[in-house]
């Protein structure tokens, strides 16, 4: 809710490498794969892409956000979005932005009325004191606007656990979307109002943009009715014609230079004494000032799609200041097993696939197949819902063939890749046969299609290192020494 103050309890490392490394491992299985399954998530090599434009048209709104805020990957069924900016040197909050929406059970007759409900409501709910408050319209709708403080306080959690909770100052924008119902800009801060914070309340207030979402409802739906038919009539033979069975290779550059590599490769196996298709996948990237992490993936699917197994292993760092997570899952019939091990303590959820969901469900070997199952000749979009561990819950990933491009001199078919409705899209670019010849994520990310010899040029040392991944296995308990596994065949 509004005005809620933030704790500047300085968390321990453990904490700060779980909620950097996490996010990270999804946004690399996802984004640098290619199938682009978590591309949403940010890298913590760039801090500031809060600032780039943020789009929710399930919501229908439209923002800026201040530079330098990190956005929050952790749902918050109370919160549509949210973006936290950190002190790097201490962990402390510096600001929050949400995003929410609210409502009044007895509409009120005019906009004056609405906002003494306000004032009553946050008085009650956080302690605020308004400072100030004033009427706008913005964006084509009444809004109100508030300025006002939160004193300073020692909360207490579940636990016992004592936080200090500084004096916090908000600004906050009411927008009247219709009777009863209001979405909310929330900024708050733990600096006094100053000219520079004002300045940034007003470039984020007339960023603002506010529109109809039931357009982009009606097109999701004509998509998700398209990706159905495709899963409903993919057969196990295109599966297997999809694979790549001789070893693809790509390299990863970032502003034009080399940061890492990517190896893909497919064939048909046994798993669980089920025959079926599986991509393995294997990944280096070193980007500046940043720990090397090393990617190890692994996705199967039977020819009816309804049984899959998938295994991501992701390494950050060498040595004593490594961390690693392994996840693993498998999916039978309508029931989703999936499990999460960082090191210290392993930790499983169960899901369900059900109702429309079915229809529309992608096995990840199948979704990073995706380009080469789709026809390139017809502009057109396609919504498919995708597992993800970490909400343990569906992702509604939309890829549209947008059409033909001229790529370095030759033909090729653009895709856009949108891992979720409010997520940037992964952009790539693909031959004739569905091949990818290039792919770049929102981050300035560029796989590039290569032969082997040229990866081995720039990384001599990247098939040992794939053998080395394939060698991993999740960190033992605190206290214990590594142990290694089982190679992967």
């Amino acid at each position: 809710m509004a005005g809620i103050p933030f704790s500047v309890r300085r968390p321990g490392r453990n904490q700060t490498v779980m909620k950097m490394t996490i996010k990270t491992a999804t946004w690399l299985l996802g984004v640098v794969l290619v199938s682009a399954a978590t591309g949403a998530a940010q890298s913590p090599a760039d801090a500031d892409s809060a600032s780039r434009d943020y789009r929710a048209p399930l919501e229908g709104f439209a923002l800026q956000p201040p530079a330098g805020g990190e956005k929050s990957a952790r749902r918050v069924p109370t919160i549509l979005v949210q973006w936290t900016k950190q002190d790097p040197k201490t962990s402390r909050t510096l600001w929050t932005l949400r995003v929410y929406r609210t409502t009044f059970q007895n509409p009120r007759a005019d906009i004056q009325d609405y906002a003494e409900a306000i004032r009553e409501r946050l008085g009650i709910q956080v302690g605020a004191k308004i400072d100030e408050l004033s009427y706008l319209d913005a964006a084509g709708c009444p809004a109100i606007q508030i300025l006002g403080h939160v004193a300073e306080k020692t909360s207490t959690d579940a636990t016992g656990l004592k936080s200090q909770i500084p004096q916090t100052f908000f600004r906050q924008a009411w927008f009247l979307r219709k009777p009863g119902e209001f979405l909310v800009l929330d900024f708050a801060t733990v600096e006094e109002r100053s000219e520079q914070l004002a300045a940034t309340w007003d470039k984020l207030l007339s960023s603002v943009e506010l529109f109809d979402p039931n357009v982009y409802l009606r097109r999701q739906e004509e998509n998700i009715q398209r990706a159905g038919v495709l899963l409903t009539n993919l057969s196990g033979e295109a599966i297997q014609s999809a694979l790549p069975t001789t070893p693809r290779w790509f390299l990863v550059r970032k502003d034009g230079a080399n940061v890492g590599w990517l190896c893909m490769r497919g064939r048909p196996v046994r798993r669980n004494k089920v025959a079926g298709y599986e991509i393995d996948s294997w990944m280096m990237l070193q980007l500046p000032d940043q720990p090397v992490r090393l990617v190890c993936q692994r996705q199967f699917t039977d020819p009816s799609m309804s049984m899959e197994l998938w295994s991501g292993r992701v390494q950050f760092g060498s040595g004593e200041q490594s961390a690693l997570f392994v996840e693993d899952g498998l999916r039978q019939g309508g029931l989703i097993i999936a499990t999460l091990n960082d090191g210290r303590r392993q930790t499983a959820e169960r899901k369900e696939i059900s109702g429309k969901m079915i229809g529309m469900y992608l096995p990840k070997a199948v979704g990073t197949l995706l380009p080469s199952l789709l026809d390139p000749s017809k502009p057109a979009g396609y919504t498919f819902a995708e597992y993800d561990r970490q909400m343990n819950d569906f992702r509604m990933r939309t890829v549209t063939v947008i059409g033909s491009e001229q790529l370095n001199g030759r033909q090729a078919v653009k895709i856009a890749d949108q891992p979720e409705a409010d997520a940037e899209a992964v952009t790539y670019w693909v031959d004739e046969k569905g091949q990818i010849l290039q792919s770049l994520s929102p981050d300035g990310l560029l796989s590039v299609s290569t032969g082997e010899q040229a990866v081995l040029t720039a990384y001599p040392n990247a098939r040992s290192v794939i053998g080395q991944m394939n060698q991993t296995s999740p960190a033992p308990q605190t206290g214990q020494k590594p142990r290694r596994g089982k190679r992967m065949r």
